[in-house]
């Protein structure tokens, strides 16, 4: 399952290719650091790989209209705003710095220590004098070098899927910002037209009262109603201001002006197997891909606990010369090593084993998280999808009629203004109550999606 998404989630942005011991990876639009080859240390179908490259630069000016301002009627695509975020929102450069941090990180975790070089004189007096150079090295025994950029390539691995992680986070925060400003947008597109409806009705009351066909009193009643109208457009308006706003800024460039949003509320949505979905989640999420690398990871830390009592040797040859004969040239050789007799890394490795164990706790845990958030989602999404189809088909229509009929018979003088007044405030609970139910129907759908790591929602 891991090896799988990394594979698939995670592009290669440039070809590998062999070079002696080492693989040198081509450089992508982000210029990852180049790494030694990790196949001898992971599973031979294995390969460590760089993260799906940011999309090339979309230069875009403080203060600039998107497409969607109110000269345009189009209107601004969540696919535009797609793209726009994954050109400049921070967290995604802020992930693909950390994923070239762990590739410096390997590379360093396997490189030998350098050799050592000193020169000296043991004696510093006429004829017997002596001078030397000497050269040591240290070597790393059992395996050490090659266990501990294991274990850093897992990092690495898990870097990059952090990478995926943070991408479908940013996306989803990217959907579901645009269907609340969809929504508020239509929000405040319907209660201006039933502020137009109010004052239609303050019109007629008012011509009623004229001709004595009604008092002043209902006329007041129909011109509070209609100062409440606007007085709730005026308000949708300045949600929708704020919400474009948060919108800006989840793209990553919160000085550009967003205006009027392109999309269908009432479009289809997919139709989900609860089960299906949460086992799929389990199965792809990054989140959970992380967890199981974590557990690769202190397997591989344990073995290189175990391997820590070996000990490592040091070996210094050199020569020395000697002023003072017969024999000028004289060589010079140590080798040194420490004794694991009392400290054989004990509580290095209980603490590795104690590790393991909470690397397969911790999938246990984040697989019930994604559950628990996959069950949540989408059972909003479920009950928010059944009420939009009970209003499209049933309480809309009525709602609709019965204030077309109730208007008509006012206007006719054959009915009282109180009337009305409710038919008018059940089609406006009517249209809110749509609005409300289809903003949680796509901002969950959307939840659901970035579990899912989908790259289309819909």
């Amino acid at each position: 399952m891991v090896r799988r998404l990394t594979l698939l989630a995670v592009l290669i942005a440039g070809g590998l290719h062999s070079d002696g011991n080492q693989v040198v990876a081509q450089q992508t639009t982000l210029e990852f650091l180049a790494v030694q080859n990790p196949n001898n240390l992971l599973q031979p179908e294995e390969t460590v790989v760089a993260p799906q490259p940011l999309p090339a630069d979309v230069s875009v000016e403080s203060g600039t209209q998107l497409p969607g301002a109110p000269n345009d009627p189009q209107g601004t695509s969540l696919d535009e705003l797609v793209l726009l975020a994954q050109t400049h929102n921070p967290a995604l450069h802020e992930a693909a710095a950390k994923v070239r941090v762990a590739q410096g990180t390997a590379v360093q975790a396997g490189l030998p220590p350098n050799p050592t070089f000193f020169t000296s004189s043991p004696q510093w007096a006429g004829s017997v004098s002596q001078y030397n150079w000497v050269l040591g090295q240290d070597f790393i025994t059992a395996g050490k070098l090659r266990l501990s950029q294991a274990a850093a390539f897992r990092a690495v691995e898990q870097s990059q899927l952090d990478f995926t992680r943070t991408r479908y986070e940013v996306l989803t925060s990217v959907r579901r910002q645009f269907y609340l400003t969809a929504t508020a947008q239509r929000r405040s597109e319907v209660l201006q037209e039933l502020s137009r409806i109010a004052t239609s009705s303050r019109d007629v009351g008012q011509r009623l009262r004229d001709a004595g066909e009604s008092n002043k009193a209902d006329a007041m009643l129909l011109d509070i109603e209609l100062d409440r109208a606007q007085l709730a457009h005026e308000a949708s308006l300045a949600t929708l201001a704020a919400s474009r706003k948060q919108l800006a800024a989840i793209v990553g460039l919160p000085d550009i002006d967003i205006g009027p949003l392109r999309f269908d509320l009432s479009a289809e949505t997919t139709r989900y197997d609860l089960e299906a979905v949460r086992q799929g989640v389990v199965d792809t999420n990054a989140v959970a891909a992380i967890a199981a690398v974590e557990i690769q990871k202190t397997h591989v830390q344990l073995r290189r606990a175990m391997a820590e009592p070996w000990p490592n040797f040091n070996v210094q040859a050199g020569y020395q010369y000697a002023v003072e004969g017969p024999r000028n040239d004289q060589g010079y050789g140590q080798f040194t090593m420490s004794l694991p007799l009392w400290n054989r890394n004990q509580g290095g490795i209980r603490a590795a084993r104690a590790d393991v164990a909470r690397a397969t706790a911790g999938l246990s845990r984040v697989e019930n998280d994604l559950s628990q958030q996959t069950a949540e989602a989408l059972g909003q999404y479920m009950a928010a999808s059944e009420r939009v189809a009970i209003y499209q088909s049933r309480i809309l229509p009525k709602a609709r009629e019965v204030f077309q009929l109730n208007n008509r018979l006012f206007e006719q003088g054959q009915t009282d203004f109180l009337r009305l007044l409710q038919a008018q405030r059940t089609l406006i609970e009517a249209d809110l109550g749509y609005i409300d139910a289809q903003e949680i129907r796509w901002t969950s759908g959307a939840t659901v999606a970035g579990l899912l790591q989908m790259e289309q929602f819909p």
